[in-house]
């Protein structure tokens, strides 16, 4: 529908309205200028009220619109306030599962040097209450334990072979102890005639000659850090020396227990010990606990104390 507002009233006075305005005028007995103002007055009439109606419309209209847009409005700051709700709620979660910070003090003065602590293995044997010498918690040896954490380790599959266990004295047999024939065994020839055959008695030997060859006359082997064959814990030690006292050790125990050079590389403590090492995926740690030397190991070392 158009605007009525902008409709024109129509010219009565013209020809084409002329027969209308004739039946109009012998049917009322009007002038004709009468009849004319007759028929403005009635289209003005009707025009304003189809443009009251028009008016009307319209506002309900707008007031539709108005109140859609309000409802549209409504649901948007809803949801956008379920939004912020849901938001707020994910950062809590998120704060609940970080890590608490201790409170600080911004006045306090923060140190430009890191202070010396000792070794893992001094602190745990403070732990035992195991005995353990005062250089691990002096200077130098606070920097040394800081140095060997720095150091970076060669050859993992070396490395994880070292970790699978620690040092151990070589097994030494012991002798059985030899008993008198009673005379009822020496009597019986089922008894007398048992003795170990051959290929036992070289089995033992090889053994025995294998476990006990590097051992010396003092049933010892060498410690794979001093080099000495007193008795004294070899699977604990970490001497600075060597068994003499005046020469420096070259190798030492890490933090974990592992023989490490004095550069920082790990030693395979088979190879320190009377039997050696066959394994030929850590060429590079086969080498002398005592000396550093690849052609020998602890055992056979020149540095080491005499058996």
């Amino acid at each position: 529908m158009a605007d009525p507002s902008l409709e024109t009233c129509p010219d009565f006075a013209g020809d084409i309205y002329a027969g209308i305005r004739n039946d109009l005028t012998a049917a009322t007995g009007d002038q004709p200028q009468e009849v004319i103002d007759r028929l403005v007055a009635a289209w003005t009439e009707g025009h304003n009220a189809r443009v009251l109606e028009w008016n009307q419309r319209r506002e309900e209209e707008a007031r539709e619109e108005a109140e859609i847009e309000r409802a549209r409005a409504a649901q948007e700051e809803e949801d956008r306030l379920a939004r912020e709700a849901e938001a707020e709620r994910e950062r809590l979660e998120s704060e609940k599962k970080k890590p608490k910070m201790n409170g600080f003090s911004a006045t306090a003065a923060v140190g430009d040097a890191i202070v010396p602590r000792p070794s893992q293995f001094a602190i745990q044997k403070l732990n035992n209450f195991e005995y353990i010498e005062l250089w691990y918690f002096s200077p130098e040896g606070c920097k040394d334990a800081l140095k060997t954490s720095r150091t970076p380790l060669a050859e993992p599959s070396a490395t994880q072979h070292y970790r699978r266990s620690s040092y151990r004295e070589p097994y030494e047999p012991r002798r059985r102890a030899s008993r008198s024939r009673s005379p009822g065994r020496a009597g019986n020839p089922r008894r007398a005639d048992r003795s170990p055959s051959p290929d036992k008695g070289k089995n033992r030997e090889q053994r025995a000659k294998g476990f006990s060859r590097g051992a010396g006359s003092r049933g010892r082997s060498a410690c794979a850090i001093c080099l000495g064959r007193f008795s004294h814990d070899i699977q604990r030690c970490d001497s600075r020396n060597l068994w003499d006292k005046t020469t420096p050790a070259h190798a030492r125990r890490s933090q974990d227990g592992r023989i490490i050079s004095t550069n920082g590389l790990p030693l395979c403590y088979r190879w320190q010990r009377p039997g050696g090492c066959l394994a030929e995926n850590h060429d590079s740690a086969h080498a002398c606990s005592g000396c550093g030397d690849k052609s020998h190991g602890a055992q056979t070392c020149p540095r080491g104390e005499k058996a």
